[in-house]
């Protein structure tokens, strides 16, 4: 389950560039020097994000089987979002903060099983 188009442009921040199908939108932003990709596949659940600085790649990150993508801040200052992502026979959580600073935090990881009810 992936935010609304609205909550995703208000979240980045800029207006999408969709595909004809409406099942890709690619958000392009700038924070300083560095270039934000940020790529969002929503048919096959995935989110994929390129951060580049002048003539170089800084970090290439691509995230599959997205159970769930939250925005949990959406402040000029402060933005952040917490993926739930599956891995392997693991479901992860992962905190991705954009705003001040970008990182990626892995903040729990359990068998699949274990979320079984």
């Amino acid at each position: 389950m992936f935010p609304t188009r609205e909550q995703l442009q208000s979240f980045f921040a800029v207006e999408p560039m969709m595909t004809e199908d409406q099942q890709m939108a690619t958000y392009v932003f700038f924070k300083g020097d560095e270039r934000y990709t940020v790529t969002l596949q929503f048919a096959d659940r995935s989110l994929h994000i390129q951060v580049d600085n002048a003539n170089r790649t800084m970090g290439l990150f691509e995230f599959k089987e997205i159970q769930r993508f939250v925005i949990v801040d959406n402040e000029d200052n402060n933005k952040r979002s917490v993926l739930e992502v599956i891995h392997g026979d693991a479901l992860q959580l992962l905190e991705l903060k954009w705003k001040p600073y970008f990182s990626i935090i892995l903040k729990e990881k359990a068998p699949v099983e274990s979320y079984a009810s």
